[in-house]
């Protein structure tokens, strides 16, 4: 089968060779970084390589051979799928802010003629990605994939190291482990007792049912001295300094790179044209920081810190943005302010909602966007709210959930923190949590009534036993694989070639 690599990271080169080996699966268009290039055209010279930046911007190899064709159906039956990839064009746009609605349309609908032409022309029967979809480009092939009936692997990432879970859809995450999930459910042994054989996992499920700061260095390992220091605020002038002042930015700021790229769109460009000097990009970063630092002191000003045990409410966290996890995985609800008030329509008034940021926004190692989704005006949007409060950044989180009445977020993490702790929680949007003990999915507005009639009812528990079952049957696949760059290749302590193993493996097990 014709197969389409859909990463450019080189462990999915070397999980390309092994599908070829294994499956038949014959690769004949990569997307790639230039310092794999020369690997793969060696191993694979009849394959069209495409570099990874230049697909984000729409510009295709020449060796591609486009003949390009109008698909209005296509373009009909994606119509809600292009509303989406032009919001997630955001991310492209995060300093110019010149990239229009009319000119994201024109881009998204010459990326699905493209997408579609590459597809027919190549005949390519399977397509794998690297997880789902972060930019718009990525996004649409998936949506045009699908269209026509192409199969598409991705790779879900959970949470520490439970593992990844494969799967054919991201909308509908692990449809097979779903299946192996009420297998396990269907025998009431296996959740009756928390006796859990893996030994890791039942630590890491401790320390969620235990102390903040340990499950702070499971789930924010990248960050976690800058979270820390925003809950101590008089260090947070230090904190600004000393990042300015460290080896690694300082080589950041100043050491000049070679084949730099951006996926930035640049002002008086089209983003196909846009070619944004590492002089420019470090310039844009530096005004990122002090954003950020104006934010934060913002923030934390008109931001409460209330007594929580003499309060009720339901604690409302936002997302990090822009990610994935809000756009495309969000749905309608990237705009989280929308979530906020759809909480608010059917909650009692006398309920409060306590919305806490969440700290990335504010960590200084995020900033290669321009906070294009953060401003003043998005927090007092917020605390205009009837009854609805900022949380300030200091208050300890799990203090948060545990005395709230449940909680509520777009996709996030802290809805697999709660129902550790025997919390329930309402997960807006598309999530690998869907289908865990406690958590109530939310699409849309019935969604929601039926997610706050559950979550209301006193009757309705939280069995903990079953959450232990939702964890190990992830763990006991065995897919501990590394999604994303070196970082989290040195994370997971996996060279390339083990990760391609891991990989490999489970699409074996999906397949299966």
């Amino acid at each position: 089968m014709n197969t389409l690599i859909a990463s450019p990271q080189k462990y999915s080169f070397l999980l390309s060779k092994k599908l070829q080996a294994d499956f038949s699966w014959e690769p004949v268009f990569f997307l790639t970084k230039r310092e794999n290039e020369n690997e793969i055209s060696d191993h694979f010279p009849q394959a069209v390589l495409h570099n990874y930046i230049d697909s984000v911007k729409g510009v295709f190899p020449v060796n591609a051979k486009l003949n390009l064709e109008f698909y209005p159906e296509l373009i009909e039956k994606l119509e809600n799928s292009i509303l989406t990839a032009c919001s997630m064009l955001d991310r492209n746009d995060s300093n110019s802010s010149s990239f229009s609605f009319s000119e994201r349309l024109l881009f998204c609908h010459n990326l699905i003629s493209k997408w579609a032409s590459i597809l027919n022309q190549s005949d390519i029967q399977v397509i794998v990605f690297e997880e789902e979809p972060h930019q718009a480009s990525d996004y649409l092939l998936y949506k045009v994939a699908k269209a026509l009936g192409i199969k598409t692997i991705l790779f879900v990432r959970t949470i520490s190291n439970l593992g990844i879970i494969p799967t054919y859809d991201f909308e509908k995450v692990g449809v097979k482990f779903k299946n192996t999930l009420n297998q396990n459910l269907s025998s009431s042994l296996k959740w009756e007792s928390t006796d859990l054989s893996n030994k890791n996992l039942e630590a890491y499920l401790s320390k969620l049912r235990g102390n903040y700061d340990q499950v702070l260095k499971e789930h924010l390992w990248d960050q976690t001295d800058s979270v820390k220091n925003y809950s101590k605020k008089k260090k947070h002038y230090y904190t600004l300094i000393k990042y300015f002042l460290s080896k690694n930015v300082f080589n950041v700021f100043f050491q000049t790179k070679e084949n730099f790229e951006s996926d930035q769109k640049e002002k008086n460009k089209s983003f196909s044209e846009s070619r944004m000097a590492y002089s420019r990009f470090v310039l844009y970063k530096i005004k990122t920081i002090f954003t950020k630092w104006n934010l934060y002191k913002y923030y934390i000003k008109i931001s409460l810190r209330p007594d929580l045990k003499n309060e009720k409410y339901v604690l409302c966290a936002l997302q990090y943005q822009p990610e994935k996890s809000t756009c495309p995985l969000g749905g309608m609800f990237n705009d989280q302010i929308l979530m906020i008030k759809y909480l608010r329509k059917y909650l009692p008034k006398e309920v409060k909602i306590f919305v806490k940021e969440h700290p990335s926004q504010f960590v200084y190692n995020y900033s290669r966007y321009g906070e294009y989704f953060r401003n003043k005006n998005y927090y007092k949007r917020i605390v205009e709210i009837e009854n609805t409060f900022l949380l300030d950044l200091s208050c300890n989180i799990f203090d948060c959930i545990d005395n709230s009445d449940f909680v509520a977020s777009v996709t996030g993490t802290i809805c697999w923190e709660a129902v550790n702790r025997s919390k329930k929680a309402i997960c807006f949007g598309d999530s690998w949590m869907n289908g865990c003990e406690g958590i109530q999915t939310v699409k849309n507005n019935n969604d929601l009534k039926r997610a706050i009639e559950y979550v209301s009812n006193e009757k309705n528990s939280v069995n903990i036993n079953k959450i232990s079952l939702f964890a190990s049957t992830i763990s006991s696949l065995e897919f501990n694989a590394a999604v994303g760059g070196p970082s989290q290749l040195i994370h997971k302590n996996v060279s390339e070639e083990e990760n391609a193993e891991i990989l490999f493996n489970a699409i074996k097990w999906l397949e299966s």
